[in-house]
């Protein structure tokens, strides 16, 4: 009888041991699998910044390039009523193409005569 318990004893410690080895076996590729995600988390952020900085540089380009064309052209409503008159279809034989150009560029008057 006492072998029969020493022997139940040791297949139920025998089992324990088992089921420890599988937890630290999962609790091995859990850990393997989180250092993982931060990686990818940590590169995420990287290039989240990367996109952030270079957003904020076309911002600062475009600030610039809009102070630039409204310098050039006066406000927007100009910049409008400029643009219109170029949609309109020309009566004068020209490309309408070309005297657009000309007239953003000032060397053609609304009318149409060169300046």
């Amino acid at each position: 009888m006492m072998t029969e318990v020493m022997k139940d004893n040791r297949d139920h410690f025998q089992t324990q041991l088992h089921a420890f080895d599988s937890t630290e076996e999962l609790m091995r590729k859990q850990t393997d699998t989180l250092r993982e995600v931060t990686a990818g988390m940590e590169a995420i952020v990287k290039g989240c910044g990367q996109i952030n900085l270079t957003v904020n540089e076309n911002t600062e380009r475009m600030k610039a390039l809009l102070t630039k064309v409204e310098s050039y052209f006066g406000d927007s409503a100009g910049l409008n009523l400029r643009i219109d008159v170029c949609q309109k279809p020309d009566r004068q034989g020209g490309h309408l193409d070309q005297r657009c150009h000309l007239l953003k560029r000032g060397l053609l008057t609304r009318g149409g005569s060169p300046r």
